[in-house]
């Protein structure tokens, strides 16, 4: 997982695998793999975000 590319050009490589009608999936780069942005992608189908707080380290 390459935490500093999807830092600094997620939107263009999201823009690019949608060009080619594909998925950029990135959860392993994100906490240490812990599976927090399915969730809550999952959760916030169904529910309004109003706000979002916090630090997330999988590394210590």
């Amino acid at each position: 997982a390459n935490k500093d590319l999807i830092a600094q050009h997620g939107p263009e490589l999201t823009a690019l695998a949608h060009e080619q009608g594909r998925h950029l999936l990135f959860e392993a780069a994100v906490a240490g793999a812990i599976p927090v942005l399915r969730l809550l992608k999952d959760y916030f189908q169904v529910q309004d975000l109003l706000e979002l707080k916090g630090i997330l380290n999988g590394t210590t």
